[in-house]
């Protein structure tokens, strides 16, 4: 995803001949635009082509002048699409908006640079590709890039956007697909069936920021958080992507912290564009405190409880409440030390003279699973609730003491962490913690 477009598309160099001057201001630097950049938003290149105005009415009554190089080509709106060849002729003339990399601007005609890509590498074309790598392995039967019998659609009356063929867009928005086929996708995506794990985490990350706190771009997810979702008020991530395409309107959405899959499919001329974020939203905050809630109960089933191993003389009593994810360490024994008092000992080694300081531990799984074993990570937040809120006082950024990511595996004995833990489970419930740092492994008392 690293090697420039250039590599396998390296005609788009020669778009840069139609400006009568090249600089970085008129012609898009090519060689420096990534197939991550392309998949993300981030090429600096043009936004589009097929929306230049010029194509749809003469201007001049609102302040424009008169037209002499016209594009003639949209598919929209009962004018032709602009075909592969009309792409060559013209993409040039646009000027970049940004170097690349330099912020994200959406771009349509990206998709098509991509699935140009995609054709020259895998000697397909683009729709035989898509079909067999990705409808296929998902079993999404009622997905096809062409318009479907007429019979399955959702059409509103005098609808022109049904049956619009959009030409070189045809990658960025010309799938017709159902909710149960979205469905299916995202859960193909969750269960690794595209990407293995390490891929699929790497795919489900963002490339870069916008301008706004609560969303970001991904490849090419657009991705929101927030802290209005469960009642801890912790950060859930949220991987979406929307479609519009005149009265047609998407919204694909995946929350794998909960392991779901959102679609939202809605069409017709009363429909504006904002409402389906609206039905979206509306969506989502009834479904995760629900899906927060069952995950509780079913972690209490699972794994709260008393775990001891009577001839190491530890104890480890594990909880679930409402303070936030994971499950709370109330009570951590081993060999007679209470661990949860001492852990600012564990980890620092070069300072031994450590105040006490209150410290709250919990619990919380990674995604590393072996069979019925399953490894989790404690990590402990330092200080009171008012100490941490003095704390935050004196820094400039949001949420500065949550500094988890810096502590993880920080304390380790003969190699090991003193942090990890490993249950191995039968039928659905917990039997045994392994702390592995500790070097013993307790039994869930009955």
């Amino acid at each position: 995803m690293h090697d420039p477009v250039t590599k396998y598309v390296p005609e788009l160099r020669k778009l840069n001949k139609q400006q009568s001057e090249n600089n970085a201001i008129t012609t898009v630097d090519w060689d420096k635009v990534s197939l991550q950049a392309l998949a993300s938003h981030m090429g600096g290149m043009p936004a589009d082509l097929v929306t230049d105005l010029t194509s749809f009415r003469n201007w001049t009554d609102l302040g424009l002048p008169a037209a002499h190089d016209v594009l003639g080509c949209a598919g929209l709106v009962g004018i032709p699409p602009c075909d592969v060849q009309d792409f060559w002729d013209n993409f040039g003339k646009r000027p970049p908006t940004f170097a690349p990399w330099g912020n994200p601007v959406y771009s349509n005609i990206a998709f098509f640079v991509m699935s140009l890509v995609i054709e020259r590498v895998s000697g397909q074309s683009y729709e035989e590709f898509v079909q067999k790598n990705v409808l296929d392995v998902a079993g999404m039967k009622s997905t096809t890039y062409a318009k479907p019998d007429d019979s399955v659609g959702a059409i509103g009356p005098d609808d022109i956007f049904w049956n619009t063929s959009i030409g070189i867009l045809s990658p960025a928005g010309s799938f017709y697909s159902s909710t149960k086929d979205l469905l299916a996708f995202g859960s193909s995506i969750l269960k690794h069936e595209f990407l293995d794990l390490a891929g699929t985490n790497q795919w489900l990350k963002p490339v870069t920021f916008t301008s706004g706190r609560g969303q970001f771009i991904g490849a090419p997810w657009e991705i929101v958080r927030s802290n209005k979702l469960t009642s801890d008020e912790r950060v859930v991530n949220v991987y979406t992507k929307g479609g519009d395409i005149g009265t047609y309107h998407s919204i694909f959405a995946m929350i794998p912290d909960y392991g779901i899959v959102i679609s939202v499919l809605v069409g017709g001329p009363e429909i504006a564009g904002g409402l389906p974020l609206v039905f979206f939203s509306l969506i989502t905050k009834a479904l995760v405190p629900a899906l927060e809630a069952a995950g509780k109960d079913q972690a209490k089933k699972t794994f709260a409880g008393t775990y001891i191993n009577e001839d190491t003389n530890s104890t480890l009593v594990l909880d679930v409440d409402d303070d936030g994810p994971g499950l709370s360490i109330t009570k951590w024994m081993v060999r007679g030390t209470d661990v949860s008092t001492h852990w600012l000992h564990y980890l620092s080694v070069l300072n031994p003279n450590v105040p006490k300081i209150s410290l709250s531990g919990r619990l919380y799984p990674t995604d590393l699973t072996v069979g019925n074993r399953t490894e989790w990570r404690a990590m402990f937040r330092i200080g009171t609730a008012n100490q941490i809120e003095m704390q935050e006082g004196l820094l400039f950024w949001e949420d500065a003491s949550c500094m988890s990511w810096a502590m993880i595996d920080r304390a380790a004995y003969e190699f090991l962490g003193l942090d990890e833990m490993v249950f191995e489970s039968e039928d659905g419930r917990a039997e045994e913690v392994e702390l592995v740092g500790f070097k013993t492994t307790l039994k869930k008392a009955k």
